[in-house]
């Protein structure tokens, strides 16, 4: 009986996350088409939010994106483990790390990466909350725990000579390293701003993962 609530758990998991991931990755397709058109040209503080606020609003278009992004999972997905999920991992987890990589030289170049460097690896244990642990918790949570139920199934296809000590490792280092990247990204931009990384929407990537 333990076990069977185990697999419901990791069945429902990633159904609830996949819930609310949609709607995120319909934004995402959203600011992709603008950052296309180079909508964001000019932007401050005030005028990202606005625009933030105004997209989402809008329902229809949001609808018809989730509904894209959705399609788009079920393609992959009817196309079985190794034609489809492996087959676009191999595509898309490289191409991920790129497009981070690019923007952490951009950040360099073009943001307050010098400040980012301290807000992310100087710790200040005087706002150490019980808050701020409880978000570090949900950070790993959904950064490794989310797909429990996939490696479940991966495991079924694992040759058995596989070590799982070693994948686990690999994908903890490979994890933290994309989240610290992604800090790396996302910061130089935010202070080169002036944006309060503790308010506003920023607050969304903050629940977030990254990986």
């Amino acid at each position: 009986p333990f076990w069977r609530v185990i697999g419901w758990l990791s069945l429902v998991v990633p159904f609830i996350g996949l819930s609310y991931y949609a709607v995120i990755a319909a934004w995402s397709l959203d600011y992709l088409g603008l950052a296309i058109i180079n909508a964001f040209d000019g932007f401050d503080a005030a005028k990202s939010e606005a625009v933030f606020n105004e997209r989402v609003n809008q329902t229809v278009i949001q609808v018809l994106l989730h509904g894209a992004f959705v399609a788009m999972t079920v393609w992959v997905l009817a196309k079985g483990l190794n034609n489809g999920i492996e087959r676009m991992a191999k595509i898309m987890m490289p191409a991920l790390f790129g497009v981070i990589l690019i923007l952490v030289v951009y950040g360099m170049v073009s943001g307050d990466f010098a400040t980012a460097v301290e807000f992310l690896f100087r710790p200040d244990f005087s706002r150490l909350t019980s808050a701020s642990i409880l978000m570090a918790l949900g950070q790993a949570l959904f950064s490794l725990a989310v797909g429990v139920g996939l490696l479940i199934t991966f495991a079924a296809y694992m040759p058995s000579d596989y070590s799982i000590p070693k994948s686990a490792a690999i994908i903890c280092v490979g994890d933290t390293l994309a989240a610290l990247l992604a800090g790396l990204a996302i910061f130089p931009i935010v202070f080169a701003n002036q944006l309060d990384p503790a308010s506003g929407p920023g607050l969304v990537f903050q629940t977030l993962p990254i990986a």
